[in-house]
């Protein structure tokens, strides 16, 4: 039973070995921001409002068009000068040429929601 002795040494290998590498993997997933159900909301609310016109990819840094948004609030936020939540929350409320107010559109919870999703970017 030596021959089956090893395959059973080889499966048990492989499977640890399959194992450490899903461990990897969670662990690469867990490296992004996690949305809870506030910045749910607020994704679904960007995609109905403000992706028409802030839908530029993450690194993009060209210097036309609206700002990128993705980063926002990060350290190296890909707008300048930086913007603060209540900056935001101001812009968003009575608009900033060329971007209409939203303040009539969208509720405080809403606007609440839309900050929790972009601060998870």
């Amino acid at each position: 039973m030596v021959i089956g002795g090893r395959l059973l040494a080889v499966c048990i290998l492989a499977s640890a070995g399959a194992m450490g590498i899903s461990s990897v993997i969670s662990s690469a997933d867990t490296a992004k921001p996690v949305m809870n159900a506030k910045a749910k909301r607020g994704a679904a609310i960007f995609q109905q409002n403000c992706v028409s016109c802030h839908n530029k990819q993450p690194n993009d840094s060209t210097p036309f068009g609206p700002p990128n948004l993705h980063g926002i609030f990060s350290s190296k936020p890909m707008v300048t000068p930086p913007v603060t939540p209540a900056q935001a929350t101001e812009v968003i409320k009575n608009g900033k040429a060329p971007m209409p107010a939203f303040g009539s559109i969208l509720t405080e919870a809403q606007i609440s929601d839309l900050l929790a999703y972009l601060k998870a970017q």
